[in-house]
């Protein structure tokens, strides 16, 4: 087979013969973008690779299991294309293997068909490419593993002495310096040298930044 210089050459995988005829309609109907084979068979992916060497590879998420099988492992290709997964079900630990893999691009099976075609060509001509859904399930697995901002606060005061922490829990309540020392029955200055203390290991600025932290980690 001929094609075209300039055009990006592409292997299609997808189990469902449906979704496999029509991603290969969908390519092909592009100028710059061509299949040379479609497969429903994952085992077949690593010769194909090594034969007709596509620019791309276009597979589906359910294939990435296949591929980390033992077996599988053991038949590396050689040859090694910029690879696009097609998501039908977000499955972490296989989006995980996919980027262990390679893969530099995502697209979810509810986003517009354009993306596949724009995403075929980001990643054919060395970039990455992310579809909106895609975008919008990796934000919510990097938001759900943020530390909860109550534990690091927690974490912060854990650094401070019984005296820091019985300084800053009258601090909280809004006395003044000279009404700290007075309950506490130390002088000013102690205050201030406690103060600047506890700023400095709570990383904040000023007092009403440390008054905050303390209610926010729930000080009392």
């Amino acid at each position: 087979m001929t094609v075209p210089t300039g055009t990006l050459t592409v292997l299609v995988h997808h189990e469902l013969d449906i979704t496999r005829i029509g991603l290969r309609t969908l390519i092909d109907a592009e100028s710059d973008l061509e299949v040379v084979a479609d497969i429903s068979e994952v085992g077949r992916i690593p010769d194909l690779l090594d034969r007709l060497q596509p620019q791309v590879l276009i597979m589906s998420l359910n294939a990435i299991k296949v591929l980390e099988s033992p077996v599988a492992s053991a038949r590396r290709p050689r040859h090694r294309p910029a690879m696009l997964i097609l998501a039908a079900q977000w499955d972490e630990r296989a989006v995980n293997d996919a980027l262990r893999l390679g893969a530099r691009g995502i697209v979810c099976d509810r986003d517009a068909a354009r993306f596949v075609v724009d995403a075929a060509r980001a990643v054919g001509h060395g970039g990455a490419f992310l579809s909106p859904l895609a975008i919008t399930r990796l934000i919510d697995r990097i938001v759900d593993n943020l530390p909860d901002a109550d534990a690091v606060d927690r974490i912060r005061l854990a650094d401070l002495t019984d005296r820091e922490c019985e300084v800053l829990r009258f601090l909280a309540t809004g006395l003044t310096t000279n009404e700290l020392a007075e309950t506490l029955g130390v002088t000013a200055a102690t205050v201030k040298s406690h103060l600047s203390h506890i700023l400095g290991k709570l990383g904040v600025r000023d007092r009403v930044q440390a008054a905050a932290l303390a209610h926010r980690a729930g000080l009392r």
